[in-house]
């Protein structure tokens, strides 16, 4: 918002120094100058348009909120969904004790980086993927997930998954990626 009042107020200064410098004099035949009623109507109009406006650019300038924060700074309530601080205390909402509850989804959350991609295959001699483990990553990865879809989940964590699918053998690769897709439309 405060762009905008930005942007409005260098429209509403340069339309105040035209409007200052309208002439409202004409010529008469006798090479005399006079005032022109029209003319200075016109030129009070203009200041008078040009001034509310470089006042209401002023009022965003000042009032306005920059948009330029980050919007994502704010985690949802666990007992009302609403969004709230992610350093809260109470709900301000509900009036809920969150503080507990923030901590320890903070402390559960799943992190792609200290994964053993070795608990996705299986114990036999021939490499084989632990479907149930590739269950468990796609419930993991939905849990931190932003998005509800399935293809948006996969999409989002895309360069993630390649990670721990090329630290597979080739063999289970592209089956492993068949069974995450499965897994995260379920």
């Amino acid at each position: 918002m405060r762009e905008f009042g930005f942007l409005l107020l260098a429209v509403g200064v340069v339309w105040l120094l035209i409007a200052f410098n309208m002439d409202t004099y004409v010529f008469t035949g006798y090479g005399e100058r006079v005032n022109n009623i029209g003319l200075i109507a016109s030129k009070q109009n203009h200041l008078l348009i040009s001034s509310v406006i470089s006042i209401c650019a002023i009022l965003m300038i000042i009032f306005g909120k920059s948009s330029s924060k980050a919007t994502n700074v704010y985690v949802k309530c666990p007992f009302c969904a609403e969004e709230i601080n992610p350093e809260a205390i109470k709900c301000k909402h509900c009036g809920s004790d969150v503080s507990v509850q923030l901590k320890v989804q903070k402390e559960n959350k799943f992190s792609f980086y200290g994964f053993d991609h070795n608990l996705l295959l299986s114990e036999d001699d021939s490499p084989s993927l632990n479907d149930s483990e590739v269950m468990e990553l796609a419930n993991k990865i939905k849990s931190i997930s932003k998005s509800n879809r399935d293809s948006y989940i996969f999409g989002e964590h895309q360069s993630n998954i390649t990670y721990i699918k090329y630290k597979l053998p080739k063999a289970v690769q592209d089956e492993f990626v068949k069974r995450l897709k499965y897994w995260l439309a379920k």
